[in-house]
Parts: C-alpha cells; structure tokens; sequence
C-alpha cells in the first residue's frame, strides 16, 4: 500500500498563527452579530452531527476515501444548514425561506433543528460508495 504525502517546506508555526488570527476575525464577525450563545453552540453541534458518521465510519473501515469523507461532510453540513432554524426558530432556508411552510408537514415545521440535526446526520451515508 503506497501513501501519499505532501511535503511542503512551511513554517507550521507561522501557518497555524495565521489559521487563528483568521478564525479570530470570523469569530468576531459573528458575535457582533449579536447571536445568542445557544444558538452559536446549537449550530456548532451541526457541523458536528455532519462529521461524525463519516469520521468513526473511516475509523473501521479502510477503504473509505478520503475524496468521499470530504464530499459526504460537505453535503451534510450544506443539507443541515438548508433545514437549520433562523435565531427565531420559526424558520430556515428552505422551510420559510426558499419554500413556504405551507408545503411541508406541521411536525418538520415545528421541529427544524431536530430535521436538521438528523439529516446532518444521516445524509452522508448516501455518499459513502462514491469513488
């Protein structure tokens, strides 16, 4: 079995400053925002929820690619982030926003964070036989 690396000649220490100024800077952007912080921790159990079937799933099975992880996170978080609720919770993008409410089920209505949480969950399955 061959890996493959990257070798780059970088200054990791440097990189890494970089990487936290720039996450400081959106962290920042967004709590000026003036968001609540249960709905910042809600939508960071989102990306969460998005990761970690693929994560422990590429734990025990080897012949996952690192193409499809990728991928599969991607359409987890952007289908959760369709159904995550506004900081009102009455609705999301595509429930409210794109789609009016009338067109889908009351229970999904009532419940964006649960439908979003759990198709974050289990949509990423759908992309794990992608090569």
């Amino acid at each position: 079995m061959v890996k493959k690396t990257i070798k780059l000649n970088l200054d990791y220490l440097k990189l890494s400053k970089k990487i936290i100024i720039f996450l400081a800077i959106i962290t920042f952007f967004i709590s000026s925002k003036g968001l609540s912080i249960l709905y910042l921790f809600l939508l960071a159990d989102l990306f969460c929820c998005s990761a970690v079937l693929t994560v422990f799933y590429s734990f025990y099975n080897q012949t996952i690619k690192e193409k499809s992880a990728y991928i599969s996170i991607i359409i987890g978080l952007t289908i959760g982030l369709l159904l995550f609720p506004s900081p009102d919770f009455s609705k999301s993008i595509l429930i409210g926003i794109l789609f009016p409410a009338e067109l889908f089920p009351q229970f999904i209505v009532n419940s964006l964070l649960f439908a979003s949480f759990l198709s974050a969950t289990f949509f990423p399955l759908l992309t794990w036989k992608i090569k």
